[in-house]
């Protein structure tokens, strides 16, 4: 066999084991069912214009449709696979499942902060904060802060106290957190110091769920387990700007403004009020159900 032979050989060899250790298919299903559902949350607006073609209702409810039925041919697809993108018998396993639904909040969360913190601020008296630029920045400078100081230090605290109370207390102070900015969301002051406890919490959030993962996690599993939390880390920060942008499009106020028109379109009180609840409402939900299997 000659060397060019030879070589072609090994790279079919390459791409055949490629294909055998990588689920082609159930990444392609999922990413259609994550696709499909933010695309399903963009198209939700308030107005449209009447030269659109595009049938809003129709398109809106062909995409979440489209994204149920990808998570069931996704299952299908994953129970078949020799080697699953994720593992269901791993993740229907307790406590890598509650790390997993911790992790899928929190990147939600977060990135709802980052999508609607800044509009909020930006959005003229009396609906938002009326600031500029550089009140974003310090708006949001004591959420970085914290995040940056307790990610580090939620281990020792962790080593302390242990896991499951450092989640219990995350998720406490992350709703406490959200509530208050929910009912004072045109007070910057107590925005910021808001921001600065919803930082702190998410972190022992997020530490405390890694902590968990790995002490609860099979050793030979442990790449599969880590590569799980990553996938539910990164759909949640995708579905946390989808979200939030929807409800700043779908509730539309007018506001008189000095921004070169009289007259400008910006998000209303109540979208920000939505994005803040359905923040609280997930913890809250987490809460109790960390609270439930508290002990086992």
């Amino acid at each position: 066999m000659s060397p060019t032979t030879n070589k072609h050989k090994q790279k079919r060899d390459a791409r055949s084991k490629f294909a055998s250790d990588f689920d082609i298919k159930g990444t392609f299903v999922l990413s259609v069912a994550i696709t499909s559902f933010i695309l399903a949350l963009t198209l939700v607006e308030s107005e449209r214009n009447p030269s659109d073609t595009i049938n809003a209702p129709l398109a809106q409810i062909s995409v979440f449709v489209t994204s149920i039925v990808s998570i069931f041919v996704f299952i299908i697809v994953e129970r078949k696979s020799p080697k699953p993108l994720i593992d269901l018998k791993l993740l229907t396993l307790r406590p890598i499942l509650l790390t997993n639904v911790i992790v899928l909040i929190w990147g939600i969360s977060t990135f709802a902060i980052f999508q609607s913190i800044p509009v909020l601020v930006r959005t003229p008296l009396p609906i938002g904060i009326g600031g500029n630029a550089l009140d974003v920045v310090y708006m949001t400078l004591p959420f970085s802060i914290m995040s940056l100081i307790f990610g580090p230090t939620s281990g020792f605290i962790i080593s302390k106290i242990g896991s499951s109370k450092v989640i219990l207390a995350g998720s406490v102070l992350t709703t406490v957190g959200f509530i208050s900015i929910l009912v004072l969301y045109y007070d910057a002051l107590q925005i910021a110091v808001n921001l600065a406890i919803i930082g702190s919490s998410l972190s022992l959030l997020n530490v405390g769920q890694i902590n968990i993962n790995t002490a609860s996690t099979p050793f030979e599993d442990m790449g599969i387990s880590f590569g799980i939390n990553k996938l539910f880390r990164f759909m949640g920060s995708t579905i946390g700007p989808a979200f939030a942008g929807m409800f700043m499009q779908a509730n539309q106020t007018i506001v008189n403004t000095s921004y070169g028109t009289n007259i400008v379109s910006f998000p209303s009180a109540m979208s920000f009020v939505n994005i803040f609840f359905v923040c609280s409402f997930c913890l809250l939900l987490l809460y109790i159900y960390l609270l439930l299997l508290k002990g086992k």
